[in-house]
């Protein structure tokens, strides 16, 4: 098990001619006009070879240059803390992912939410899809209460009914991790982001992490275009950028820099555990990590996948492979998960290897919803800049 520090490209036993090639790329993507900015991290058994940064903060001709510790919106990449946060109650014995979602939140009343579990929630089973769900949680926002946008967003959704059953097709929808938010508020009896301040950002020293705005932190915070979001088919009552800086939603609200997050992907690859903390039992990461769906077909992004190899809130790499998304080197088992804008991660445990992709990309396939982010060129390259085949935890860096 490791902990992450600055090292070597040769401590990490990566080609460090290979690292040169992965900087000569990141600056080509920017000086290409196709990302704003660019932040990278590699870690190979925890030892940190490359953390850099090339672009700007903000959009203004006159803005700074973005930092390796600036502070990103994870949009989706929220979602595997939720799923986590579920396990750790799962954990406690407060609830199961394997009841019904109306035995957690009652005032679900759409036709066929009564068969729905929490499983399929994190695994996007529940047969939602975010074009559907936005689409009738905007016809009913004008219904609800003014207050605060993820409170509407959530209530707003209740009566929205199923139209396929649940456990058939694998449909990416936001709407599934609002839910998951709200469980873990009520079941912890605490609001979902202290929980998680509580139970995964303290623990993980996790200093720079948080969901509601931090005046303070707001000269690291990287911004992007207000007039240009991330993906105009999500913006929802003309609030998906407004709320973004005050949101706690499970689907989307999390702000972060690259470091603290890779502290959170180093702890699944180490089974739970970090800098002599542990967070999940060995049994929940192995659930997170694992294909929960086999043979279970997705269509998400306008991609058909016979297999979409789902874990609880990550996905898990198959003998399936979808654009812009997967390398060509890499191999199933491998885990991760990206979010709106332009952020990304991978955990390859046949390497012991995280990448961390934090950008602003200024390019977005709006037919294909999905942004012309080089992830996948990435993952390709640092593969290949693996120079052994050795793996499992050693003796260098221990926790």
């Amino acid at each position: 098990m490791y902990a992450l520090r600055p090292g070597t490209a040769a401590e990490a036993g990566l080609d460090a001619r290979r690292l040169d090639l992965i900087r000569q790329r990141a600056a080509e993507w920017v000086a290409s006009g196709k990302h704003q900015c660019i932040v990278l991290l590699l870690a190979r058994r925890g030892v940190i070879c490359l953390h850099e940064a090339w672009g700007k903060l903000r959009p203004e001709a006159d803005s700074p240059p973005v930092r390796p510790d600036s502070i990103f919106w994870m949009a989706s990449n929220t979602k595997p803390m939720t799923a986590a946060a579920i396990m750790m109650l799962a954990e406690d014995g407060l609830l199961t992912i394997n009841r019904r979602v109306v035995d957690y939140i009652p005032e679900l009343s759409g036709a066929g939410t009564e068969h729905l579990t929490l499983r399929h929630l994190l695994t996007y089973t529940s047969t939602w899809n975010d074009e559907q769900s936005n689409a009738h949680i905007q016809a009913n926002l004008a219904n609800q209460p003014r207050g605060h946008f993820d409170e509407r967003f959530l209530s707003a959704g209740f009566d929205m009914p199923l139209s396929k059953v649940p456990g058939t097709e694998m449909d990416y929808c936001n709407y599934n991790y609002t839910l998951l938010g709200e469980i873990v508020s009520r079941v912890s009896g605490m609001p979902f982001a202290e929980f998680l301040g509580k139970r995964i950002f303290e623990p993980l020293d996790m200093h720079d992490t948080y969901f509601r705005a931090r005046p303070a932190n707001e000269h690291r915070m990287v911004r992007l275009d207000p007039a240009h979001p991330p993906n105009e088919g999500q913006v929802i009552d003309g609030a998906w950028l407004r709320y973004v800086d005050d949101s706690y939603n499970g689907a989307w609200g999390l702000k972060s820099p690259p470091l603290d997050y890779a502290k959170f992907v180093q702890m699944l690859m180490n089974g739970g555990s970090y800098g002599g903390k542990r967070l999940l039992h060995v049994r929940s990461v192995a659930e997170i990590t694992r294909n929960q769906i086999p043979g279970i077909g997705t269509n998400w992004t306008g991609q058909w996948c016979p297999e979409g190899s789902h874990g609880l809130g990550v996905r898990v790499l198959s003998n399936e492979r979808w654009t812009r998304f997967d390398g060509s080197l890499t191999q199933p088992g491998l885990y991760m998960h990206g979010g709106s804008g332009g952020t990304f991660w991978w955990a390859d445990p046949h390497h012991d290897l995280l990448g961390m992709y934090c950008s602003i990309c200024l390019e977005y396939d709006y037919a294909r919803k999905e942004p012309y982010v080089n992830s996948d060129l990435l993952q390709d390259m640092t593969a290949a800049a693996v120079v052994d085949n050795a793996v499992g935890a050693g003796p260098e860096n221990p926790t």
